[in-house]
């Protein structure tokens, strides 16, 4: 019989509303991106199904969607670069 493993499985999934670094200090945009690039997917398929489902999916109710997806994964993707610096992160606590 086969088991799940869950313990296996979760913990190779991450999202964090602090972003990573690699091994050499760096911020980790490739993580980053994967991170936004899921949050605005999931805002941009059930913003699609509203819109769908109350009969308003028009051209001008796509274009106005795809610009809030668009801030949204801008938005985020600078929630997770940090936008206080890290000298002020260090004096605030």
């Amino acid at each position: 019989m086969w088991k799940f493993n869950s313990s296996s499985f979760f913990c190779k999934i991450t999202l964090t509303v602090q972003g990573r670094r690699t091994v050499e200090g760096k911020f980790d945009w490739e993580n980053a991106c994967a991170d936004a690039a899921i949050l605005s997917g999931i805002t941009l398929c059930s913003g699609i199904a509203a819109l769908a489902g109350s009969q308003a999916l028009t051209l001008n109710s796509f274009c106005i969607l795809a610009c809030t997806v668009g801030g949204e994964f801008l938005g985020f993707l600078a929630v997770k670069r940090g936008l206080i610096p890290q000298n002020q992160k260090q004096n605030s606590t």
